[in-house]
């Protein structure tokens, strides 16, 4: 049963870790970026980027959240497997990990090329150490879903404890109000859709709620002006 449970976690995350591609594809622009105004000096550029970065990379990371998460009941009906079910908090849990890992922008590479390096490293003893430590006590008590959940306690505590040493630092932080607005979209969206209840295959039930997501989430950072470069890249395609 334990290497049985394995396989539905293995699932779960392999399904949730989608949301972290963009992160991958966008850290291989902005880090050199970052590392050379950081060489220059230039702190009010850098503080740009990890702004810029941390919204551009929710927005993309929050859309592939929504269609992962509101889908989720139908793509483990086509698994048709109901001993898998177990993973859908599983998908939930890591999924709102990764997406807290978006956020921080290039809060790594600002830490990785400045005088702080050294930062990295004890964060990452520490997040070693804590896992292990959340995951024996609670793994004993909720099984799979006690290892989702110590991993997005770990994320999330030294996410935020990232964010408050580069703010106290280098006095910038990735946030801003329109951050609150799209995590509002987001939430708002998540219980929309995730409860609806179409009446037709799974198949079609994926296709029709992602396509219903995709254009209100787009329509609605768009019109709200949420990023610079995404309504600066519409208005070069679609004048």
């Amino acid at each position: 049963k334990d290497i049985a449970e394995v396989a539905y976690y293995s699932v779960g995350v392999y399904i949730a870790s989608v949301i972290a591609i963009p992160s991958r594809a966008m850290q291989q622009i902005i880090n050199p970026i970052t590392a050379r105004e950081l060489n220059n000096n230039n702190l009010s550029e850098v503080e740009s980027l990890y702004q810029k970065s941390s919204l551009n990379l929710l927005i993309v990371g929050g859309l592939l959240f929504l269609l992962i998460n509101v889908n989720i009941q139908e793509l483990y009906n086509i698994i048709d497997r109901e001993e898998y079910a177990v993973g859908i908090y599983v998908v939930f849990v890591i999924s709102v990990s990764e997406l807290i890992k978006l956020s921080l922008g290039t809060n790594g590479a600002i830490l990785t090329n400045s005088k702080y390096y050294k930062m990295l490293f004890y964060y990452a003893i520490g997040m070693a150490l804590s896992v292990v430590v959340l995951n024996r006590i609670l793994i004993d008590y909720m099984g799979i879903q006690g290892a989702a959940l110590a991993t997005l306690i770990v994320v999330a505590l030294f996410s935020l404890l990232k964010v408050i040493y580069v703010n106290k630092k280098m006095e910038m932080q990735p946030f801003t109000g329109k951050t609150v607005i799209l995590l509002g979209l987001i939430s708002i969206l998540l219980i929309i859709f995730y409860f609806m209840d179409l009446p037709f295959n799974s198949f079609l039930n994926i296709l029709i709620k992602s396509i219903l997501v995709s254009v209100i989430f787009v329509f609605v950072v768009i019109k709200l002006k949420l990023s610079d470069d995404l309504n600066l890249m519409v208005r070069r395609y679609f004048r």
